[in-house]
């Protein structure tokens, strides 16, 4: 199993204590304050979104803690935003995580929209921790060098037509390229690939 590591530092603000539990928060240019940290309306109302969340989704403590480490684990490597309790935005994506005892990962209140494909929007290239389109997701929109450092078993391809997304190494070495878009399936390229640019 690969360790994986962020490229970029960035600046971490503690949120607000919320059910017993201390949520941890990126700073993000819309939400930061005068001196660039997170302002403390930010922060509290993200406290307060996190913490309906997990009492929605009948969290138990524990469940919360397992969820918000795996989390802050996505925020290092992407130096991502969290935005929900299980969801991190990051420039050119965003990050999905299984809510404790599910396989799928969800974006909490979100419905399916017209050409979704296992949760990937259409115009977005995806990986999935598994064969089966499940475990964590990272979800691209943007033709820019990603760095994901983490093992995926699946993709969907579900980019305008013809489009292919290409797999590279930690050196930025060609490894492979998908099929086509629309196009969802496996591949063994999941634990060398370092780098995608999914168009």
């Amino acid at each position: 199993m690969r360790l994986s590591f962020s490229t970029r530092r960035f600046g971490v603000a503690v949120a607000v204590l919320a059910a017993g539990l201390a949520f941890g928060t990126t700073t993000s240019s819309a939400s930061a304050g005068p001196d660039g940290g997170q302002s403390a309306a930010a922060a509290t109302a993200l406290a307060s979104t996190l913490r309906a969340q997990t009492e929605a989704n009948h969290l138990s403590s524990q469940e919360a803690r397992s969820l918000q480490g795996q989390v802050d684990q996505v925020v290092a490597r992407t130096g991502g935003t969290q935005v929900a309790i299980n969801r991190v935005v990051w420039d050119g994506g965003d990050t999905l995580i299984p809510l404790p005892g599910e396989a799928v990962a969800r974006e909490l209140g979100a419905t399916t929209l017209a050409g979704d494909v296992y949760g990937c929007h259409y115009y977005q290239f995806c990986t999935y921790q598994t064969q089966s389109f499940t475990g964590m997701v990272d979800r691209m929109s943007s033709c820019t060098w990603h760095y994901t450092p983490s093992w995926f078993a699946s993709y969907v391809n579900n980019q305008t037509p013809g489009l292919r997304a290409k797999f590279y190494d930690h050196g930025k070495h060609y490894l492979a390229q998908t099929m086509e878009a629309p196009f969802h399936g496996t591949t063994s390229f999941g634990g060398d690939t370092y780098w995608i640019v999914p168009c």
